[in-house]
């Protein structure tokens, strides 16, 4: 039996995927049909996270750089909009994927979409 939770999850993980879909810089190659996909590699932004995405800490004492690991995995599983647009600027391929790799505390869901959209040679 579904829980209300669990559909909630469920939900926001299909609206991660649907925004990260739309905000992907896609391109199609007529060559060869692969799609590839632009990420900006600039300097870390400033953000004001949100209490509820860190729950378990004060959201002013995190740092970007020290903390990267924690905070792509939270905003990967938990992020609205805004922060995931944030991380993608942010944080380079290499470094999500290998988070998504590593960490166990991301969802199956969460990690499969990432996987997709990070690995090495997509």
């Amino acid at each position: 039996m579904m829980t209300k939770e669990h559909d909630d999850h469920a939900n926001m993980h299909h609206a991660n995927m649907v925004i990260m879909l739309n905000m992907l810089s896609l391109e199609k190659t007529p060559r060869f049909g692969k799609i590839v996909v632009f990420m900006a590699n600039n300097q870390r932004s400033p953000i004001k996270f949100r209490p509820s995405l860190f729950w378990d800490v004060d959201p002013k004492t995190i740092d970007p750089r020290r903390n990267a690991p924690y905070i792509i995995e939270r905003v990967l599983d938990f992020g609205n909009d805004d922060e995931v647009r944030w991380l993608w600027q942010n944080y380079s391929k290499r470094e999500i994927y290998d988070v998504i790799k590593k960490r166990r505390g991301i969802s199956k869901q969460t990690r499969a979409l990432w996987i997709l959209l990070t690995a090495p040679g997509k």
